[in-house]
Order: structure tokens, then sequence, then C-alpha cells
């Protein structure tokens, strides 16, 4: 899923967006509907982010019963706490502090958003630069974070391995000059680089979650099973769930009928496993929507640069449906 991928410096953007620059009207129009098309993608993103982190930090728990309760329930063998790690325990974690850089790249990158909303709107000269930095500053980190996760060898890994440099001299120069035609193309030019870099990093990180994909699924599983089978959950709410999907009500003594039949026991087991494919699948469908999301932004921006109509008709669609593959709120913590 990784689509154009490249190395950009802010600089050099920032002199392709002076040279199409005249003393013409300022693109305020265009530059604000930009600038509110980012501010909605990275809040949507902040949703998703939240609910990714959440879902894996919970993994290392649970699976520390179930690792544990799977030993002890043979009472030949000693019974001490079973905390040792899955071999994808690393990368489950290496993954969990990459999620968590994003999370502070995609607020930067909003706060710089919100700068050039407030150029455009306001003529609020003075506040870009140190967003944009602020942004590049954040997207670097969640890019290096994306590679020690991926691995230096990993597919993509070495296209975002070098920094975005941050604004200084002339590139910075250019968002505080006096014409505001040229201060609004200079800061969507230097903003440019840090959404297509966040496109490229969380490309990468989508490859890592897919390694991932059969052991998040079987812990899920895994530790449910053992729940189950430990007393500590009623059969009775997986029966609950799965008869109001279908518009029924389960009967009350549900859980005794599970617990008498192997049958319904095995086929409520079942849904556990169908259930943990859905979310996992979920989660890959936020990932292919945040990434189509994020070409649209730089996409955007390439047409402000060019004088071109801004046309973003499809970002609502894509951000619905970064909203539908978000888990209900109270798993979404």
């Amino acid at each position: 899923m990784v689509t154009g991928i490249r190395r950009w410096r802010p600089a050099a953007i920032v002199a392709i967006a002076l040279a199409v620059a005249s003393c013409a009207t300022a693109p305020r129009g265009p530059a604000g509907r930009l600038a509110d098309a980012g501010l909605d993608v990275t809040s949507q993103f902040g949703s998703g982010v939240r609910a990714t982190a959440s879902a894996l930090d919970g993994v290392a728990v649970s699976e520390a019963f179930s690792r544990t309760y799977e030993s002890c329930v043979n009472p030949v063998l000693a019974c001490p706490p079973e905390l040792s790690e899955n071999p994808n325990g690393e990368k489950r974690d290496l993954l969990i502090a990459a999620v968590k850089q994003r999370a502070i790249a995609i607020e930067a990158l909003g706060d710089a958003y919100a700068a050039l909303k407030a150029e455009a709107d306001y003529d609020a000269r003075g506040a870009m630069t140190e967003a944009t930095n602020k942004a590049i500053a954040g997207v670097n980190n969640f890019a290096s974070a994306v590679v020690i996760a991926a691995g230096p060898a990993a597919p993509a890994a070495a296209l975002i391995s070098e920094p975005i440099g941050k604004l200084i001299g002339v590139a910075a120069g250019a968002i505080a000059d006096r014409n505001q035609k040229k201060r609004l193309l200079a800061a969507s030019a230097a903003i440019r680089p840090v959404t297509q870099r966040l496109h490229d990093a969380l490309a990468v990180e989508a490859t890592v979650f897919d390694s991932l994909q059969s052991y998040l699924e079987t812990n899920q599983t895994a530790v449910q099973e053992d729940l189950l089978q430990a007393g500590l959950v009623s059969h009775a709410d997986i029966a609950a769930g799965l008869a109001n999907g279908v518009g029924m009500a389960a009967v009350g003594n549900s859980d005794a009928i599970a617990k008498a039949s192997p049958a319904v026991r095995a086929a409520l087991v079942a849904t556990l496993e169908a259930s943990a494919k859905r979310e996992v699948a979920a989660e890959q469908r936020r990932y292919r929507a945040s990434l189509a999301a994020l070409e649209r932004l730089v996409a955007a921006h390439d047409a402000l640069a060019a004088g071109q109509p801004i046309t973003l008709a499809d970002l609502d669609r894509l951000l619905g449906e970064l909203v539908a593959a978000l888990p209900p709120p109270e798993k979404a913590k």
C-alpha cells in the first residue's frame, strides 16, 4: 500500500511555491479549505490512534493470563505466573511505541493546519514556522519509531529514514513574507512534505501490523476461551451478543445450555474466532482509509501550489470509512 513515497526538503518545496507566487490575490479560500481538510483528517486520526494503542496495550496483559492459566490447569505441573513473552511480543511493543509517536505527530500536524487556517482566515502571521517545525519533529520521531519496529531492511523503510529538515533561513523567511499569497503558498509547501512523510511512515507501520495479524487474532481468541473455561465469564454474554445481532433475544439459561452441550460451546467459540478476525480486519481498514485520506491531502497541497481547484469530494467518504471502522466507544479507550 506504500504509494508515492518520496524524499522532500521543505526549503526546496517552498522555493517551488515562491516561483509561482505573484502579486495576485492571495488564495485564502482554497488555502482555508485545505486547512479545514487537514484539521478534519488529523482530528479523526486521533480517535483511530487511541483505539489502536489501547487494543495493542491490552494484548500483553491478556496474554499473561492465558499463558498462566493454560500452564496451571494441568495439576501435574508447577504453577508459577507465566510472564515470558510470545516471540511476537517484542515486535508488538515496538509497534505500540510507533503508534504512540504517531499520536504526537498527528497532533502537531493538526496544529500546523490550524496555523494555516488562521493565516488564511485572519492574516495571522508568525505561528506557521513554529507550528510546522513542531510537526516536522513529530513526524521525524514517528518515522524513526516505525523504522525500529519494521527493521531497516523492511520494504520502504530506507525511504523514511532520512529526517525532514526544519524550516530555517529562506524557507522560514518565506512564511513570514509581507505578501500573503507568498506566505500561504510557502506555508502549504512546508506542510506538504510533513503530510507525505506521515503517509509513508504509516504505510510502513501498516505492514508491521499486518505481520502480527495471526498473532493478534490467535491471542484474543485464546484468552476468551480460557476465561470461559475458567468460569470467569459467562457463555450467556456471547449468546446475547449473537442473538442481538440477528434481532433476537437469548434465553435466560443460555449459559447452562452451553455448559451442557459441546456443540453449543464449540459454536460459541467459533463466533469468538470470527470476532477476533473482524476486529483485526477493521484495524486494517482504518490503515487503508487513513492512507487514502493523506493521499488526498497531499494532492490538495499540489493543487494549491499549481493554482488549480482543490478537490476534496471523496475525503468525507474516506473519513466516514475511518469512523465506521472504529470500535464501539467502550472499547476505544
